[in-house]
C-alpha cells in the first residue's frame, strides 16, 4: 500500500519498525500462551490427580499472555496512526473497508 497511500521513505521505515516490534511481541505472547495451554491440557487430562491451584495459575497466565498479544496489536495500530497523515488514514480506512467487503463476499460465495 506504499504507493496507494503515498508514503514517504521515512514513514515506510517507521512503519516497518512498528510492525517488526509488534510482531516480535505478538509472537512471544502467542508462544507463551500456547505453552500454558498445553500445560493446562496436560494438567486437566487426569482429573483424579489434577492440581487445581496449578491449573488456576496457568489459566491466569494464559489469559495474561492473550492480553499481551492483543495489547501489542493495538499499540502497533496506535503507533501506525501517529505516523500517517489524516489523508493517508482516510485512504487506508477506505482500502481496509474494500478488502473487508471483498473477503466477506468470498466467504459468502464459499459457503454456498
Amino acid at each position: 500500500n506504499k504507493a496507494t497511500l503515498n508514503l514517504t521513505d521515512s514513514q515506510v521505515k517507521k512503519l516497518e519498525i512498528v510492525q517488526r516490534t509488534a510482531q516480535a511481541k505478538m509472537d512471544e505472547a502467542k508462544f507463551q500462551a500456547d505453552i500454558r495451554l498445553s500445560e493446562i491440557e496436560r494438567f486437566t487430562s487426569n482429573w483424579t490427580e489434577m492440581n487445581s491451584v496449578a491449573v488456576l495459575a496457568l489459566i491466569k497466565e494464559y489469559f495474561n499472555y492473550q492480553t499481551a498479544y492483543k495489547t501489542a496489536e493495538m499499540e502497533a495500530i496506535i503507533q501506525a496512526r501517529a505516523i500517517l497523515t489524516m489523508d493517508q488514514l482516510t485512504r487506508f480506512q477506505q482500502l481496509v473497508s474494500i478488502e473487508t467487503l471483498m473477503l466477506e463476499m468470498d466467504q459468502n460465495l464459499a459457503s454456498r
